[in-house]
């Protein structure tokens, strides 16, 4: 791959809300009952019924209390139990993992995807396996969601409602898992060995990994690695972003910066190993904690798109990517399924959070809705634009990241809007600030707006002919409660958002 220098002229991007063609309200729920407080699981729906599969019980790194040191990630914060949840009574089931399940599924950050009605299919994840050891799972889970959710009503073994695969390229944690036309997706990641901090091994895949599986003989098959050299890069001379690049928080020398060294000496690290680690520093594929979104392009052609993941070298930090990767098994850009767009730098929701879709087929439009999460910048809701935090603070803001353009991939164009709190529901975020690592779940009218086959993007046009004056769109659920932008405790959350639109026009 060619570097390219290029010198960026940077457009600060100030799109208004007003022209969205709905409008958002969150609405947090109470229930009598104890739902469980999780982050970074696995989750399926069927029939009004959430499956919730592996996770952490604590917040940042199973821990909660500070990101450098060891410690990190202790056996007792990973769940060990398969819960069922429903969304509109807040009845709860639970069931321990079965022991022989133990080291495959009870498990953080795994990779999955709700490939038809009932199944679920659960790739990796980080936990302790059968030696008692931190590390990544090479292992892929196929489950029958709504067997497995009456045997845990039920009280039944849950062990025949699954079957597992084991495979060395299956050894992912913090990637994602896509499914289109009878393919699976691999998205991104690493494979992580080892306890955090103090005897860890961290690789990158810095790969989309592309595969069929043949169920009766449960192997891989079709097996395609996509890495650095088959993304076609599109160059551009000015950069769209709501960043104002003369803004940041935060004087490094007085805050984290000695802390940061300490650490590295600490443990025997130089800053060059350190930036090493894991592959190539400058792949645009070096991700993990990403945002993979299901897409329906202007073209109309299906795909997914990489939104922001970590880390991106700066010193003497890491920060987060902030260009978006456009990827279609349809679709050739430049003789390449995938093309990252370098005239658009994203500022908002950089880090794993729940995530709403949205395509207009008459504009062409195709909207993610990113709630909360982990950023790279502040929202400055006065000079409405985003303000570099280099402690890559957590944030509740909602922000909306719009595709558009003709048929042609050279006229798309991505624009970010944040919407403003005094123009939406404020129950999201109100007692600190949500959505990383949580998860949006449709409703069972979301499922009935879905657009042609996708599994997640919703329908504009069928939402304006439902005319209501509001939709219960979806619920967001679990995640990480940080009590401070930067430098707080967190906590793992337990609390279930209901997501409205309404005005929708």
């Amino acid at each position: 791959m060619q570097k390219i220098i290029l010198v960026f002229i940077f457009i600060i991007s100030m799109l208004c809300e007003n022209s969205l063609p709905f409008s958002i309200e969150v609405e947090e729920l109470n229930f009598a009952s104890q739902i469980p407080a999780l982050q970074s699981f696995s989750l399926a729906e069927h029939d009004n019924n959430w499956l919730i599969i592996g996770g952490l019980s604590d917040g940042t790194h199973g821990d909660g209390k500070q990101i450098f040191a060891t410690g990190q990630f202790p056996q007792k914060n990973f769940n060990e139990r398969m819960w069922v949840i429903s969304p509109q009574t807040g009845e709860v089931w639970s069931q321990a993992i079965p022991k022989n399940l133990a080291a495959t599924l009870n498990v953080a950050n795994p990779q999955y995807y709700k490939i038809d009605d009932n199944t679920l299919c659960i790739v990796g994840g980080y936990g302790i396996n059968r030696k008692n050891r931190h590390d990544t799972m090479g292992v892929m889970t196929w489950i029958d969601v709504p067997k497995t959710i009456t045997a845990i009503k039920n009280n039944e073994p849950v062990e025949k409602h699954l079957w597992q695969l084991f495979d060395e390229r299956l050894c992912v944690t913090g990637g994602e898992l896509k499914y289109i036309d009878g393919e699976f997706f691999l998205v991104a990641g690493q494979k992580f060995s080892g306890k955090y901090m103090e005897d860890e091994k961290q690789h990158y895949t810095l790969q989309i990994r592309r595969f069929e599986v043949d169920v009766e003989q449960k192997k891989i098959t079709s097996y395609q690695a996509i890495g650095e050299e088959s993304l076609h890069i599109r160059e551009s001379k000015t950069v769209t972003t709501l960043a104002n690049p003369k803004r940041y928080t935060h004087d490094l020398n007085k805050v984290l910066r000695s802390q940061i060294l300490r650490t590295i000496k600490a443990h025997g690290k130089s800053l060059d190993s350190y930036i090493a680690e894991g592959g190539d520093g400058e792949s645009h594929l070096r991700r993990r904690d990403l945002n993979v979104t299901e897409a329906v392009f202007p073209d109309g052609t299906h795909g997914f798109v990489l939104y922001g993941g970590g880390f991106k070298f700066l010193f003497p930090l890491f920060t987060m990517h902030q260009n978006p990767i456009f990827f279609s098994p349809q679709k050739q850009f430049s003789g390449c399924n995938a093309m990252i767009d370098m005239g658009f730098e994203q500022t908002m929701s950089l880090y794993t959070c729940a995530h709403m879709l949205i395509f207009d087929p008459v504009k062409r439009k195709m909207r993610t809705v990113l709630f909360g999460g982990i950023s790279a910048f502040a929202y400055d809701e006065v000079a409405r634009e985003t303000v570099r935090d280099r402690m890559l603070p957590y944030v509740n803001n909602i922000s909306i990241e719009t595709i558009s353009g003709s048929k042609s991939p050279s006229s798309w164009q991505c624009k970010e809007t944040v919407i403003e709190k005094n123009n939406r529901a404020q129950t999201f975020g109100q007692k600190g600030f949500f959505g990383t690592n949580s998860k949006f779940v449709l409703s069972k009218e979301g499922k009935q707006a879905l657009y042609g086959s996708c599994h997640e993007v919703l329908d504009l046009e069928i939402l304006q002919k439902k005319a209501q004056d509001s939709i219960t769109i979806g619920y967001i659920y679990g995640g990480i409660h940080a009590l401070k932008q930067n430098f707080g405790k967190t906590t793992a959350s337990n609390k279930i958002f209901a997501v409205r639109l309404r005005n929708v026009r």
